[in-house]
C-alpha cells in the first residue's frame, strides 16, 4: 500500500489485512516499536530521526526484513508505507527473492492535495501511546488536548 502522507494508507491497509487475515506491517509503526524497545536497529533509527534526517534505505529494509522473518508474517502481509524509494523497492525484491517470495500486488492510494492538507493538519496522537490517535475534525478528543484513554497530553503528529 503506497501513497502520500495522509492518503489513508494506514486505514486502508488495516482494513485489508483484517479482511484477508494477513499481518498489517507499517514501517512507521515498526520504527516506533523498535525505538521504544531500544533494539539495536531502533537505536540507529532514533539517531537519524533525532537529527531530522531520513532513515537510510538499507536500515529500513533491514528492519522490514527482520520483521518479515517472524512466524506471524508467514501467511502474508500488507505493507503500509513501504517501500518509499526505488532503493527500498529493490531491496524488498531481493529480500523476498531470497525467501522464495515476491510482491503480489501494489495498491496506490491517491488523494486530492487539499484533502491531504486537511487530514495532516488535524492529526493528534497521545504522548503516552502512539496507538491513541485523534483528529481535530474527524475524531476529536472529548477534552481538548487530552487523551480520552489515559488523560496524557496530545501532541500534533
Amino acid at each position: 500500500m503506497v501513497g502520500g502522507p495522509g492518503a489513508g494508507k494506514g486505514t486502508q491497509a488495516t482494513r485489508l489485512a483484517e479482511r484477508m487475515g494477513l499481518l498489517h506491517l507499517s514501517s512507521g509503526d515498526l520504527f516506533r516499536d523498535n525505538i521504544s524497545r531500544a533494539t539495536p536497529l531502533g537505536k540507529k533509527v532514533r539517531s537519524y530521526l533525532e537529527k531530522g534526517a531520513l532513515v537510510p534505505d538499507d536500515l529500513t529494509v533491514q528492519m522490514i526484513s527482520d520483521r518479515l522473518a517472524q512466524p506471524d508474517a508467514d501467511s502474508g502481509v500488507v505493507l503500509d508505507g513501504f517501500p518509499r524509494t526505488r532503493a527500498q523497492a529493490e531491496g524488498l525484491d531481493k529480500m523476498l527473492a531470497r525467501l522464495g517470495s515476491k510482491v503480489d500486488q501494489a495498491l496506490f492510494v491517491d488523494v486530492d492535495r487539499e484533502e491531504v492538507v486537511r487530514r495532516l493538519s488535524g492529526r493528534w496522537v497521545c504522548s503516552a501511546s502512539p496507538d491513541h490517535v485523534y483528529h481535530a475534525i474527524a475524531r476529536p478528543p472529548k477534552v481538548a488536548g487530552k487523551c480520552d484513554i489515559d488523560g496524557a497530553p496530545l501532541i500534533q503528529r
